[in-house]
């Protein structure tokens, strides 16, 4: 580009008369060139500008403009920008940044604000300080007829919002302003009162403005106007010139001119300067990259994050104490041995009634009716039994769903059984077959039936010791030669809650998060807050970064209250560092955190997050081990399970709880390297996904 210098500042005014996909719309640029003889100084050049929105036609075609001394902001999907002879981003132009005012066609404001909450937060953005933005708020109330600064932007009419808005604009006295509508729902002598504040911005500060309106005659204040039908100039001509031109006598007005030249049939397009031209320089030229402006930004973003929860105080707690409540049913319903299970007896030895009255006598050896003593061994609490008068009956009682099974004694059961464990060796297959009490159950569920079986094993392994004990006999001689010593880790009735309940904490921490983050993001957005963001030069590993401090005490608040009720209310002791515990518990929040900021750059509606999010919950829940061990998976499912947020973290708090192992142990430490590498992964991603 030429050399380049301030310039005057100027006017570009698109005007919309038409609401539609892009495809037939038409607007209405007015500017004010700044030329130095026959050369046109510029803030902005645009060259082969194509821009799709929602249309498979282009809303701009091939499109080559140059404004004198302004600029125009838009996501190009080809084509060259250029402003103040730099591109969009280039460092010391401020742009986006402190430069640029901009107000877009919705009133995108936080609703959980108030009016000097939110210039303030604006303020911030350009690096002004409290007392520079009391200054500029002061004139702006006056200026535009704010609201009283203490209300809430929720309880505000649509008109005041968008006053609101337009302050948020104006607020660092940007060199380039870029205004959606700003006179819409305002009187006229206010309207008339904004456009005489935007003239002497652009004749004594030399400001750019750049203006869409539809309200078209307002355009007659500026010196040139261009005209934009399917994505190319039609025609540039000052006001009058359009008017005479497109106007019968007696109807000379600027709407009627620009009604009058989209209804002619042939329109040719004009040819539009593409050679270099002259660049204005920027006015206020600034660091947008310096780290204490990024330290500034990182400060309101994470004040705003911690306001808007604290407006929203219900949602607050609800938020904090979801993966405790979570953690409490499991606590209260996972992992007890069930109870009440019935199974029916079929006793040929004696009948059900003799056997209900039979009181085993303690220390007396009884070689009669060893079934009723085995009987009289079995828990009442875990096992009822039933009893029943033939094996037919037994088994319509399980195929009616009444027990889960029956056991069968055969006749003379006490004699063969007093043989069997006298004679050892020595007996036939005939005694072995005649002291075995069978068994037949429903196995649909296997978790019920395993913890019958047990009972009913305990039970005889008892009987045996107590029969043998009380005849003079050595019981070790009919017990298994395997013995188990006190466990090195655990104890021997260590149940499923102390195995799932660590990994279960870990995968509610994770999960919340993702949904939380993944929601809030799509709100800024659809409330336009990103955007004016963007604009106003925030940077997207910025809003990460305030968004992860901001969630740091959620999630240090979650991991206390999981933490506790896992050792309150599953009544599990921690071993090793509770420390250590919380921070696992926090780190993998911030990976949830880190992958709800994934899905909220990849989706567009909040059911989009909700779905994602439960897809990665359930694989997670499945397949980390949170009930069923990794090692009893498929082997090259194992290996798979261990890219899967929770899989390694899991191990690591369960060697931390039920081991005692510190971070030097490799199953500890092995835990944060797999969360550091998620956390990193995900935010990477979604940073490249901003930048494409």
């Amino acid at each position: 580009m030429a050399e380049s210098r301030r310039g005057s500042g100027s006017f570009y005014s698109p005007v919309n008369t038409e609401e539609n996909d892009g495809r037939n719309s038409f607007e209405l640029q007015s500017v004010s060139p700044t030329q130095n003889g026959d050369e046109v100084e510029a803030a902005v050049v645009v060259r082969n500008a194509d821009l799709w929105y929602k249309a498979k036609s282009p809303v701009l075609s091939g499109l080559n403009m140059t404004v004198p001394d302004g600029s125009m902001s838009s996501k190009l999907n080809h084509g060259s920008v250029f402003l103040f002879g730099e591109k969009p981003g280039t460092k010391g132009i401020g742009i986006p940044g402190r430069n640029i005012g901009y107000m877009p066609q919705e009133v995108s404001l936080y609703e959980e604000f108030t009016v000097m909450e939110m210039l303030y937060y604006f303020g911030a953005f350009s690096g002004m300080s409290e007392e520079q933005v009391g200054t500029e708020v002061k004139f702006l109330v006056n200026l535009l007829d704010l609201p009283s600064l203490i209300r809430r932007i929720g309880t505000l009419s649509g008109g005041e919002k968008r006053r609101v808005s337009f302050a948020a604009a104006l607020i660092p006295n940007p060199q380039l302003l870029i205004l959606d509508e700003p006179t819409v729902g305002v009187d006229a002598i206010l309207r008339q009162q904004i456009w005489n504040y935007l003239s002497k911005l652009v004749t004594r500060r030399g400001t750019t403005v750049i203006i869409t309106s539809h309200y078209i005659d307002e355009a007659r204040q500026a010196n040139m106007i261009g005209v934009i039908r399917n994505g190319k100039i039609i025609v540039e001509k000052p006001p009058q010139q359009l008017i005479e031109a497109f106007c019968s006598q007696g109807n000379s007005s600027l709407e009627n001119a620009v009604l009058n030249l989209c209804k002619e049939d042939s329109m040719i397009e004009i040819p539009v300067q593409t050679e270099d031209v002259k660049m204005a320089e920027v006015e206020n030229e600034c660091d947008e990259a310096g780290l204490g402006r990024s330290v500034t930004k990182i400060k309101a973003m994470t004040k705003k994050n911690i306001l808007v929860l604290k407006r929203n105080l219900l949602l607050l707690l609800f938020v904090i104490w979801i993966p405790a409540f979570e953690m409490i049913f499991v606590g209260i319903a996972f992992g007890y041995e069930p109870q009440g299970l019935k199974i029916g007896v079929v006793n040929h030895e004696v009948s059900n009634s003799i056997c209900a009255k039979h009181v085993p006598k303690l220390g007396k050896c009884e070689w009669t009716h060893l079934s009723c003593v085995y009987l009289s061994h079995i828990p009442t609490v875990n096992v009822k039994v039933v009893p029943f008068d033939s094996e037919e009956d037994a088994e319509s009682a399980v195929g009616a769903g009444e027990i889960w099974g029956y056991l069968r004694f055969p006749q003379n059961f006490s004699e063969r059984m007093y043989e069997r464990t006298v004679l050892g060796a020595k007996v036939d297959e005939f005694v072995i077959t005649s002291s075995d009490i069978i068994g037949k159950f429903d196995e649909t569920n296997k978790h019920i039936t395993t913890t019958i079986k047990s009972e009913l094993y305990t039970a005889f392994s008892n009987f045996l010791l107590d029969f043998l004990s009380s005849c003079g006999l050595d019981p070790r001689q009919k017990q298994s030669a395997l013995r188990y010593r006190t466990p090195i880790f655990g104890k021997d009735d260590t149940d499923l809650r102390e195995y799932a309940s660590p990994s279960m904490s870990l995968a509610a921490m994770f999960f919340f998060p993702i949904i939380s983050i993944g929601i809030r993001l799509i709100d800024e957005r659809k409330c336009g807050m990103m955007e004016r963001s963007l604009v106003a030069g925030v940077k997207t590993w910025e809003v990460i970064v305030a968004y992860l401090i901001s969630e740091s005490c959620i999630l240090v608040a979650q991991s206390v209250l999981v933490l506790a009720v896992v050792t309150l209310i599953t009544d599990i002791k921690i071993l090793g560092s509770w420390i250590l515990v919380l921070a696992l518990f926090a780190s993998i929040g911030y990976a949830g955190v880190s992958l709800g900021f994934l899905f909220g750059s990849l989706c567009r509606e909040k059911i989009d997050v909700a779905i994602l999010a439960m897809a990665c919950f359930m694989p997670n829940v499945i397949l980390c081990g949170v009930f069923w061990p990794v090692e009893g998976m498929p082997e090259f499912v194992q290996k798979l399970v261990l890219i899967l947020p929770c899989t390694l973290p899991a191990e690591s708090v369960r060697s931390v709880i039920s081991r005692g192992w510190g971070i030097s142990h490799y199953n500890v430490w092995i835990g944060f390297v797999s969360i550091a590498g998620q956390l990193i992964f995900n935010l990477m991603l979604t940073i490249f996904l901003h930048k494409l």
